[in-house]
C-alpha cells in the first residue's frame, strides 16, 4: 500500500501544468497518508483525467462527470478553497 501512495504522490506532483501540480500535489501531501484504499482508488481515477478538465471542475464548479467520485472530488475542492 505504501508503494501505491508513493506512486500517487508522484502522479499528483508531476501533472503537466504547474497549477495542477500545486493543487493536487498539495492535497496529496496533506491527505494521502489518511486515505482508505477506496479513496486512493478514487484519487487515482481523478488523476487519470486531463488537467484541463480537472481544473475546470475545481475552479469553475462545472458538473462532475458520473464516472468520477463526486464526493471525493468535493474533498479536493474543499482543500483548494481552504475549508
Amino acid at each position: 500500500m505504501e508503494e501505491y501512495r508513493k506512486r500517487l504522490l508522484y502522479k499528483a506532483n508531476y501533472r503537466g501544468t504547474k497549477e495542477a501540480d500545486i493543487l493536487f500535489g498539495g492535497f496529496a501531501r496533506e491527505y494521502l497518508h489518511t486515505l482508505s484504499k477506496e479513496e486512493l482508488n478514487s484519487f487515482e481515477k481523478i488523476l487519470d483525467e486531463s488537467d484541463d478538465l480537472l481544473l475546470k471542475l475545481i475552479l469553475s464548479g462545472d458538473t462532475i462527470p458520473c464516472h468520477l467520485d463526486g464526493q471525493f472530488l468535493k474533498k479536493i475542492m474543499d482543500f483548494v478553497n481552504g475549508q
